[in-house]
This record gives C-alpha cells, sequence and structure tokens, in this order.
C-alpha cells in the first residue's frame, strides 16, 4: 500500500502506480474516490492518511465481496494473513457480512 501511494502523483492512486503484471482491483465509484481523499487542512499525518486510505480501500474490497476474506484478498492482491491482520487492526470485521 505504502508503495502504491508514493508511486500516485495525486492524493487518487491511478493505473500507473500498479505493475503491468499484477491483478488490479476494480476501480473505485466516485463516491468512494470522493472519500478516499484526505482533508486539505493538513490536519492528518502521512501515517494517519495511509491508514485511512488502507481502511477504505479495504472496506471496499470486503463490501464488493460481500465479506468473503479470501476474494477480498485477491483483489486487493494481498495474503488473506495480511487482510485478517488489517480487518482486525482497523476494526472490519462485520464490513461486507449481511446481517443474520
Amino acid at each position: 500500500m505504502a508503495r502504491l501511494v508514493a508511486m500516485s502523483s495525486g492524493s487518487l492512486i491511478t493505473r500507473d502506480a500498479w505493475d503491468g503484471g499484477a491483478a488490479r482491483p476494480a476501480p473505485p465509484s466516485e463516491a468512494a474516490a470522493d472519500s478516499m481523499d484526505p482533508p486539505s487542512d493538513g490536519s492528518l499525518s502521512l501515517r494517519e492518511q495511509v491508514e485511512a486510505f488502507e481502511r477504505n480501500l479495504i472496506t471496499a474490497a470486503l463490501t464488493r465481496s460481500k465479506g468473503n476474506q479470501s476474494e477480498a484478498a485477491r483483489r486487493l492482491g494481498a495474503s488473506r494473513a495480511t487482510l485478517i491482520d488489517k480487518i482486525k487492526k482497523y476494526g472490519l470485521a462485520s464490513v461486507g457480512v449481511d446481517p443474520p
């Protein structure tokens, strides 16, 4: 994630930042992209901005995969173990899962 942020030229990660051979996730909707933009007042540190962006990407992937963690990990180009660690870190265990 940090490499993608570093390789992008603006506040959004573009296809240019991705490796040509890597699996690419579906592009986010405009509403999702707007929510990924950091505040323009500089109130968040770089780490906070990266974490917020990462949280939003994971939330979107889990929502699109209806809570299927293996599918979300594939969409993100990450291992399932890494995704599970991030889900715990950000408290996203119920994202994309339909209530009983």
